[in-house]
């Protein structure tokens, strides 16, 4: 069959084929090989890449190719080698976006952010907020604001969020054994999509070869020229208790809280999909947008009622995307001007609403 002829492929190429030539995007190709660091410590790539969701989509003629220079410091994490005592009062967690998978390293949350508050921030993504606790560098030195970000589409479902909550009301996450594995809602589905694309994306850069991938993958807008990623149309059809609402509030709620009783002040910066920012450019009578942006306006409430500082990006966002892409275009990730509103509107948070510099020094 076509896929034991791909495994074969891919087991042969491997002995002989540096895995650059392979990766579809630089951080497969700077995943470690030990698993003791999310990417290979002190290194550099730099290549020419293309973004995800033309090749989700099966339109390959939508690719746009642009350069991109991913570098790690000693810990394996996107960040200057500063001095190993450095101290960073901000730190930020999260998914691929706040990697910046798809970003060049100024480009990237962390640094924008940095440059425009002129505070050292450290970009301790893919990682979950209890995991800065847990780590003994930050425990010798715990930041005083920890940023966490989550793309919209990863937000728990229901199933998820109610399991997450009966957790959290049952577990220490420092002292239990099973803490570790408190963000395995979180973090399982993205990483077996990440495999995912690690296989099939490599092998139809190479060999020509589409992913194995059900052919209801999105949608393709002509007018204007719009590419819409499944995952992100999925969600914008269920309604609020089947995104999990509540579940997703409870749990967020108490991760807060547990890092306030550990001295640390988190805030949590949802990220709007690219299918709800731009929603209007599907058809009027489409299924697709159901219920639109009703979840993450829902969950900010939520989270201010319950005193969790979050910024909500979806009103800003939607504001300024017809006059600027805030997503690349063939990509599910947001680029830099995306980044740099996200990053000027998470500076005025933390001056206006949070008193940066009176958290600073406590």
């Amino acid at each position: 069959s076509i896929v034991a002829l791909v495994v074969l492929i891919d087991l042969s190429t491997s002995l002989f084929t540096k895995k650059s030539f392979l990766a579809f995007r630089a951080w497969e190709s700077m995943l470690s090989e030990t698993g003791t660091t999310p990417f290979k410590p002190n290194s550099q790539f730099e290549q020419l890449i293309h973004g995800d969701l033309a090749n989700f989509l099966k339109v390959w003629e939508f690719r746009k190719l642009r350069h991109q220079r991913f570098s790690t410091d000693y810990y394996g994490y996107r960040n200057k080698n500063l001095s190993a005592d450095t101290y960073y009062p901000i730190v930020v967690v999260g998914d691929s976006n706040m990697v910046g998978s798809s970003s060049s390293d100024e480009e990237i949350y962390s640094a924008q952010l940095s440059d425009i508050i002129g505070v050292s921030v450290y970009n301790f993504a893919p990682n979950h907020p209890f995991d800065v606790l847990k780590t003994p560098r930050f425990a010798a030195q715990p930041p005083k604001v920890v940023i966490w970000d989550m793309t919209e589409r990863l937000i728990l479902s229901r199933k998820e969020g109610v399991e997450y909550a009966h957790v959290s009301r049952s577990l220490d996450p420092l002292t239990h054994s099973r803490s570790i594995n408190l963000d395995l809602f979180l973090t399982q589905k993205l990483s077996q999509h990440y495999a995912q694309w690690a296989f099939g994306s490599a092998k139809w850069a190479l060999f020509g070869l589409s992913q194995f991938t059900n052919a209801h993958v999105g949608f393709v807008s002509q007018d204007p020229l719009m590419l819409f990623y499944a995952e992100g149309l999925s969600v914008m059809q269920k309604n609020l208790d089947e995104r999990g609402l509540l579940g997703s509030i409870e749990m967020i709620t108490w991760v807060h809280r547990v890092m306030q009783k550990n001295g640390v002040t988190m805030i949590f910066l949802p990220i709007p999909d690219r299918e709800n920012i731009y929603s209007h450019y599907l058809p009027e009578d489409s299924y697709l947008n159901r219920y639109g942006n009703q979840f993450l306006t829902a969950l900010a409430q939520g989270l201010t009622e319950n005193q969790v500082p979050n910024i909500n990006l979806l009103a800003p966002f939607k504001e300024v995307a017809d006059d600027e892409l805030l997503y690349y275009f063939d990509d599910t990730h947001w680029n830099s001007s995306g980044i740099k509103l996200a990053a000027d509107l998470t500076a005025e948070y933390l001056y206006k609403d949070l008193d940066l510099e009176a958290t600073l020094q406590k």
